[in-house]
């Protein structure tokens, strides 16, 4: 079974990837599409990965943030693992996002403000356009960078630099709070490769329940990012490199499924893309957000789905001039 290209398909100009870039084949893990300079650091002190972090930070800052923004940490204990889910601050006060498995980290050093300032941005614009289609404050929550497991019980989480929890997954009094449906991960040039793995890692440990993941890639020297809202094919239903960017091309990309699918039967692909500055974004626009995948509900009257356009993914940029 192959996607329908229905009357809504368009065109668009400047699609920013490339066959190979549209899809991800292969597994990943917690080392995979690092860059060549990503730091190794065995664990002996906190105090001692507080140094390393900040000359990561450090040689961000000279480059204009161009560069590895990785540590890998080996033998880590469970007990400073807490620490660094539980306390943001517990690396001398530098940001940073945490993924790890077992004994093994990978710690994501943020590197500057643009960073923040564009994946919030796009976290705002996404709550106003709700609220303005007449979405209650209520149903509105953002996880921004809590850890997410497979279950309570696994040896391994992720947190994202943002993420969407819908009304449906949110916490009550005997349900913890469920998978995003929406995830956003932000991250210097050199790093897009690294991101491009981090969205397989939330759909497959999700195992579907994420629907939908946006990568920034940000490239402060030219004052550009590349956007990419990455998706998931129908359960077993590949997608080509070739169909992947046709979809970029629809005026309304396909709707996300709804329903949970096992990791080996699914198939990431680039849905849209833009390339996005402080004076002008191309590509695969308005960025659509359909509703019901993004809410886990199908919408009420005067609902409609959420549309970034150009004038909205420009103030993204806003640090960057």
């Amino acid at each position: 079974m192959a996607f329908i290209f229905s009357e809504t398909e368009g065109t668009t100009s400047a699609i920013n990837s490339s066959p190979t870039q549209s899809t991800i084949m292969e597994p990943s893990n917690i080392t995979s599409g690092l860059p060549e300079d990503y730091v190794t650091h065995p664990f002996t002190s906190l105090s001692k990965l507080s140094i390393e972090a900040d000359r990561v930070l450090e040689r961000l800052n000279q480059n204009d943030d161009a560069g590895n923004q990785y540590i890998l940490v080996l033998n880590l204990p469970r007990a400073i693992r807490s620490q660094l889910v539980e306390n943001k601050d517990v690396l001398q006060g530098i940001n940073f996002r945490l993924m790890f498995e077992r004994t093994t980290a990978l710690i994501k050093v943020v590197p500057s403000e643009p960073h923040e300032t564009a994946t919030s941005r796009l976290r705002d614009h996404i709550t106003a356009s709700a609220v303005l289609a007449g979405t209650s404050m209520d149903d509105i929550l953002w996880g921004a960078n809590k850890t997410h497991r497979p279950s309570m019980a696994a040896n391994k989480g992720k947190e994202a630099d943002d993420c969407f929890i819908p009304p449906t997954r949110q916490a009550r009094r005997n349900q913890p709070t469920g998978w995003p449906s929406l995830v956003i991960e932000t991250g210097v040039s050199e790093s897009l490769t690294r991101l491009r793995h981090d969205a397989r890692w939330w759909f497959e440990n999700s195992e579907g329940a994420v629907r939908t993941v946006i990568l920034l890639s940000i490239k402060r020297i030219q004052k550009t990012i590349l956007l990419e809202k990455w998706q998931l094919s129908p359960p077993g239903q590949s997608v080509t490199p070739q169909q992947a960017l046709r979809i970029q091309q629809m005026a309304i990309p396909p709707m996300p499924p709804l329903g949970l699918q096992q990791a080996a039967n699914q198939y990431p692909f680039i849905a849209q893309t833009a390339t996005i500055t402080t004076a002008n974004a191309t590509g695969s626009l308005p960025i659509h957000l359909h509703y019901q995948a993004l809410f886990d509900r199908v919408p009420g009257p005067g609902q409609p789905d959420i549309r970034l356009d150009a004038a909205a993914l420009m103030r993204l940029a806003v640090s960057l001039q």
